[in-house]
């Protein structure tokens, strides 16, 4: 079992009648994120998106990952039975000392908060060899025990959260591992809006070189607008309008099919605002300070 763990969820500024019914907002499950959609010197091209490096490092997406791990301590027929302790030299497959340094001596499982990294082994265990009838059919000497640990995967790291040692069913010894990784927004890491409009970290950009407002907001994320014309989510832009009427009035806005307000009237709260009717925003480049010649769409 895997799964990530947001580090600071908020509850959207636009949302639905059916969210209200399962309780989005007691469990959220992303972020508002300030967007403007611009091309951004080829970096955000094919739906890559440029980030910005100073919300990253204000936890912007930033989550645990969490995988969980587990073994049993399983009986065969003939009285044979799994056990969890550290494999010895003379087991078949053993690994190498160094596959088995964190594990306790007592029981051959590894204690909380221990770092560990892509290989190293989580519960030692061993076994009984397979086949063992056809040994004794022909008077051969039974192999020594085979090594059947529970190791970490040769691709990841972290840090070894709960061990839960208890029982199966059968009376078996279980033993479950949760190992946590932080994780922090990369190049290449992907992320999506609720729309299905998701892409691959392009870019990250220092906050000073990345394009700002007239009243000085700098933007989360640029994404770019080639994404709506080819997906087609129009319903995006007018949630961003809608989040922008949101910040204004001061209460969520409501996006329920059929019963939210129409863009008509979400335009004309937006001029009485003092925006421009379409959510464009007058934008400087953050290299240069020129400003942008045409109206950027941010929200």
């Amino acid at each position: 079992a895997r799964g990530h763990t947001l580090h600071y969820p908020q509850i959207p500024l636009v949302k639905t009648y059916p969210m209200d019914i399962i309780n989005f907002d007691k469990q959220p499950a992303g972020q508002n994120f300030i967007t403007a959609v611009l091309s951004y010197e080829g970096f955000n091209v094919n739906d890559a998106i440029i980030i910005n490096k100073a919300s990253i490092e204000r936890g912007l997406a930033r989550s645990h990952f969490f995988r969980t791990y587990d073994g049993e301590e399983r009986k065969y027929p003939g009285g044979e039975v799994d056990k969890f302790e550290i494999p010895e030299r003379g087991v078949r497959g053993f690994k190498s000392a160094e596959s088995y340094r964190f594990l306790s001596k007592f029981d051959g499982i590894i204690e909380p908060e221990t770092q560990v990294d892509g290989g190293d082994v989580l519960i030692g265990r061993t076994s009984p060899p397979r086949f063992i009838k056809s040994y004794g059919e022909f008077d051969l000497s039974q192999p020594n025990r085979r090594e059947t640990s529970i190791n970490m995967w040769h691709s990841e790291k972290g840090i070894v959260d709960t061990v839960i040692l208890s029982e199966t069913i059968d009376g078996n010894k279980l033993v479950k591992i949760k190992v946590r990784d932080l994780r922090i927004p990369e190049i290449g890491d992907r992320l999506s809006s609720r729309h299905g409009q998701e892409g691959v970290i392009g870019l990250i950009v220092p906050q000073e070189d990345m394009p700002f407002l007239s009243n000085g907001i700098i933007p989360d994320i640029i994404i770019n607008p080639h994404a709506f014309p080819s997906r087609m989510t129009l319903g995006q832009l007018f949630e961003g309008i809608s989040g922008k009427i949101a910040c204004i009035e001061g209460k969520l806005g409501d996006a329920t099919a059929f019963k939210w307000r129409n863009i008509t009237e979400l335009q004309e709260l937006l001029l009485k605002a003092g925006f421009e009717f379409n959510g464009r925003e007058i934008l400087y480049n953050g290299i240069t300070g020129e400003k942008y010649n045409v109206g950027i769409f941010c929200a």
